[in-house]
């Protein structure tokens, strides 16, 4: 390798170290700014919630105020004075909020009484009151103090019919109304906005002021907006919080973060690399060595299988034919022979020829690298097909056939063929095993059943269980514990199945027997 070679390479290892480092580095930043981003909104979602509920419950208490001065004020034909300013001085001292309590006069022989000094019980105040008392039903009215920023007057007649003689107001403060002991908003960034339903702003800043406050680079708000829960003070409460790069991105964690992520990132690169180094070396030399053995024994292994599999799966369709063209000889030489039942024998061997040229398409395709098409197939059919093919063997043999399937008629997605040769094999293998029983009756059950999204076939029968030697080489090729056995029957069953998304499972049965079982999922499961 030459000098500027190996210059290229370095370099190349060191963008590419640059590089992972980078998408690293910029999947962690883009993280921790959604991960902040999602905390601040949680945070503001539960303080804002509480905040909402706290001034809701607050602008329920003037409910009562108001409905308590309102009855003293009509207790008589002239309300008492002192006692309202009793009542008055003490809604104020327990509930700060409230500044000021006026009673107007909306006749001239009835006084007016207020909290405020005399001198600030201007022409404004009375004239504000006078008409939204006018303006007032059952329903208070709302509206800005004319002579305090940042404070409102809850207006109710009194009585709340067209011959009241008081319109009678509360002074709230609004920043009183929203105080909080809650720290979050005295954050830089956090902002409370109170207005009137009909949007004066109380407190807080305007829309436009909001607006000019985020035009900065990388500064952006969260905001809420909610009405308060009181029937007769429907304010606007609104929160939000303006933040920048520093509460996504905090600077100390996030350099020393960046910095972890660098040293990790070369590292990992270094150990990649000389890793490589020594599999790509260890590689060459091994291959070297082995090729021309693995060539020779990649080739005898797919002989041996397609010449295998072709001897297992046309044994099938030729002993149905062999038995059959036997039965449909012997019917011949009778007189009494019924044409339609030789024409019945010839047609079903037409099928099975049909059948054996089939077989010997799809094990073709078996050696092309492009899958084999499946479709959904009727595992209750393919039982009675196999039964009927193996009917023979089970009366040679004098062993019951127990087949029980599901009525919903389970389908699963694969081949029929395939399918059969799995059932045929696993009921070959369970009449092997009950012809060396000698007493007793002989069963083979096999049965299907849905169970949740997969299908569970069964082969069961009542020999004398899995040869120990065996249990642990079930699935292993050319393993046999049979006389004339290949040792390829479940290894078969095994591919097949694993081709159809499936498991195979064999075990003894307690009591004597072995169990087969197969699961399958369901056609659009």
């Amino acid at each position: 390798m030459s000098i500027g070679a190996l210059t290229i390479g370095k370099w190349s290892s060191a963008v590419a170290a640059i590089a992972v480092w980078l998408m690293v580095s910029g999947a962690f930043l883009y993280f921790t700014a959604a991960t902040q981003r999602t905390l601040i909104e949680t945070e503001l979602e539960r303080e804002t919630g509480t905040l909402h509920r706290i001034v809701s419950q607050r602008a329920d208490q003037h409910d009562a105020h108001l409905t308590s001065l309102s009855a003293l004020a009509n207790a008589g034909e002239t309300p008492q004075t002192e006692l309202v300013i009793q009542v008055a001085n003490a809604i104020q001292q327990f509930y700060p909020r409230v500044r000021e309590i006026d009673l107007v006069s909306l006749h001239p022989n009835l006084p007016s009484i207020t909290t405020r000094s005399s001198s600030e019980i201007a022409a404004t105040i009375r004239s504000a009151v006078t008409n939204a008392t006018v303006r007032s039903t059952e329903i208070f009215q709302l509206l800005p103090s004319p002579v305090s920023a940042g404070r409102y007057l809850i207006v109710k007649r009194s009585t709340s019919t067209d011959s009241a003689r008081f319109g009678l107001t509360i002074e709230i403060d609004a920043r009183a109304l929203v105080d909080t002991e809650s720290k979050f908003w005295s954050k830089p960034g956090a902002l409370i906005t109170l207005s009137l339903p009909n949007k004066t702003l109380l407190i807080g800043e305007s829309t436009d002021a909001s607006a000019a406050a985020e035009s900065g680079l990388l500064t952006r708000s969260i905001s809420i907006r909610r009405a308060l829960g009181s029937r007769t003070q429907p304010l606007i409460l609104s929160t939000r919080f303006v933040y920048r790069a520093g509460n996504l991105f905090p600077v100390g964690r996030v350099i020393l973060l960046l910095v972890i992520i660098g040293i990790i990132v070369f590292v990992l690169a270094l150990v990649m690399k000389l890793v490589s180094k020594t599999r790509h070396a260890e590689l060459r030399a091994r291959l070297g060595e082995q090729d021309a053995r693995i060539a020779h024994a990649s080739r005898v292994n797919s002989l041996g299988e397609i010449a295998s599999g072709m001897a297992h799966e046309l044994n099938q369709p030729l002993t149905a034919i062999l038995s059959q063209s036997q039965a449909g000889l012997r019917l011949i030489t009778r007189r009494d022979s019924d044409p339609k039942v030789i024409e019945t024998i010839l047609r079903n061997n037409i099928a099975q020829s049909k059948r054996a040229a089939d077989i010997i398409v799809r094990l073709r395709e078996w050696t092309r690298t492009s899958p084999p098409v499946s479709t959904p197939q009727d595992v209750n059919r393919c039982i009675e097909n196999v039964i009927f093919l193996l009917g023979p063997d089970f009366r040679r043999l004098d062993v019951e056939s127990i087949v029980q399937t599901d009525s919903a008629k389970p389908q699963v997605l694969g081949d029929s063929v395939e399918i059969e040769q799995v059932l045929f094999n696993l009921i070959r293998n369970a009449l092997d095993a009950l012809e060396q029983v000698s007493t007793g009756a002989r069963t083979v059950r096999v049965r299907s059943l849905i169970s949740g999204q997969h299908l569970l076939l069964t082969v069961t029968d009542n020999g004398p269980g899995i040869d120990p030697e065996m249990k642990q080489r079930l699935f292993e090729p050319f393993a046999t514990g049979k006389k004339r056995g290949m040792g390829l029957g479940l290894v078969l069953c095994e591919r097949i199945v694993e081709r159809m998304d499936g498991s195979i499972e064999v075990a003894d049965v307690a009591g004597g027997g072995v169990i087969a079982q197969i699961k399958l999922p369901l056609v659009g499961e």
